[in-house]
């Protein structure tokens, strides 16, 4: 078979704004077959892309609030907080832009996603040669994730391994059938498959393993696993998740040439800080985020979260 052409999308927090360039860059260096990408972002992001969009003319700009019906982050924010959870709301968030992108204008048959602070090092082949796409195994197991699994679509851990990769290839029909499906289940509150999916989240569970308690990858990979079992070929790549140790995010391109030999794709997670005198740029960076987080605060006019900040700074004078 020839090419078989695909659209990336990208969840990105502001902490991840100044790598991306770099992302989308290895990105099109390697991941060939991809056409538009697709940054999904809080709209006050849009003007630390204004380069990147000059220089990719198909990279495109969804503010992250506005993409999806029924879906923006005070909305996911509310929802835990009847929940009476008050963090990990950037965690669901991101994975519900993922998962709702398939019912957008913008959704094609199929449509990769791509962690914000992940390098491609090599070519990756989405789909084999029967055209089938292609799911990466990898080790990870998160009981809870499969506590909320089994009440959300009554299915339990079918597979060997893990889904939970920092990409995964995704079939726009078959998510908008997994979101019908938990549309329709009646035995989980909800007004939609959104706020079931948080309802289904087992937080006062007595045994109840940390959290988070919902995987977007390993809900739809099961899904597949089970409905569509010979719909999805498998592969193995070569990562690595702590890349951030080595130089940090700013790794120069002869050493990521390096690491290519040995790997496919590496990760560069903001906390991974590398060792003296490299993290230096790291500091300097985190300071900046501290900045625009406090900004953003601010621009959303939360009285709760302005007080909060003023009594952690007090705290640290004293």
């Amino acid at each position: 078979m020839g090419k078989r052409l695909y659209d990336i999308i990208i969840p990105v927090a502001a902490k991840d704004c100044d790598f991306l360039p770099r992302v989308v860059f290895y990105i099109r260096k390697y991941l060939t077959e991809a056409e538009f990408i697709y940054i999904i972002t809080n709209e006050r992001n849009f003007s630390r892309f204004k380069k990147l969009l000059k220089l990719d003319n198909l990279v495109r700009l969804l503010d992250e609030n506005n993409v999806i019906n029924e879906l923006s982050y005070d909305q996911i924010k509310q929802y835990l907080a009847n929940k009476k959870v008050y963090e990990g709301q950037g965690w669901y968030f991101q994975q519900f832009l993922k998962m709702g992108f398939a019912q957008t204008e913008y959704a094609k048959e199929y449509y990769l996603s791509w962690d914000a602070d992940t390098l491609p090092l090599s070519h990756i082949q989405y789909f084999d040669d029967l055209g089938k796409p292609r799911f990466t195994m990898k080790r990870e197991f998160h009981s809870a994730y499969f506590h909320t699994l089994k009440r959300l679509i009554g299915l339990e851990k079918i597979a060997s391994f893990s889904f939970i990769a920092e990409h995964m290839m995704f079939n726009s029909a078959i998510m908008k059938e997994l979101l019908d499906v938990i549309n329709l289940n009646k035995d989980v509150e909800g007004e939609n498959w959104i706020e079931k999916c948080i309802n289904a989240c087992e937080f006062d569970f007595e045994h109840r393993e940390k959290g988070p308690y919902f995987s977007e990858f390993e809900t739809y990979g099961t899904f597949v696993w089970s409905n569509y079992p010979n719909f999805y070929s498998v592969q193995i790549l070569n990562t690595f998740r702590a890349a951030g140790f080595i130089r940090g995010r700013y790794i120069n391109d002869h050493i990521l040439s390096r690491l290519s030999l040995d790997l496919d794709i590496a990760s560069f997670e903001i906390y991974d800080q590398p060792v003296f005198p490299y993290n230096i740029p790291f500091l300097w960076y985190k300071q900046k985020i501290r900045i625009i987080k406090l900004r953003d605060i601010l621009l959303a006019g939360s009285p709760h979260e302005i007080l909060k900040i003023l009594k952690n700074k007090i705290k640290k004078r004293k």
